[in-house]
């Protein structure tokens, strides 16, 4: 976010609830809205809103992998603010959702060996403590 020109909105969490999956190495997290394991329940993710330059896009989906890999969809989104999260405000944002069947597959395949779920839908979180 640093390398382009953006602007930090806010935290959000989503209107529509998602299953978060984490590789143990802890290397970056996936939203989908496919179930791959028996103990994935559905959550609301929560992180952090950008605003960019509409050309930016293609960045982003070049490294997202969309649409190969994953679906940059429009959804509604509550932002708010961590210290008063009272106060929220329904806006619309973009999000990367994974629906690679094939990589579903995978994932579904390995899970107890690479994946787990984070169930508070919030990454930074579960990186910071640990905690699913």
């Amino acid at each position: 976010m640093e390398e382009i020109n953006s602007n930090f909105l806010g935290y959000f969490q989503t209107d529509n609830p998602y299953y978060m999956i984490g590789l143990k190495s802890r290397a970056y997290p996936y939203i989908t809205g496919t179930k791959v394991s028996e103990d994935g329940i559905p959550i609301h993710i929560y992180g952090e809103l950008y605003s960019i330059q509409r050309s930016d896009l293609r960045t982003f989906d070049a490294l997202e992998g969309c649409p190969t890999n994953y679906v940059r969809r429009y959804e509604a989104i509550h932002l708010e603010k961590r210290i008063n999260t009272e106060k929220t405000t329904k806006t619309y944002a973009y999000l990367y959702v994974l629906e690679n069947t094939e990589l579903l597959e995978g994932i579904k395949h390995n899970f107890t060996k690479r994946f787990m779920n984070i169930h508070s839908g919030d990454w930074v979180k579960y990186i910071e403590e640990g905690v699913s």
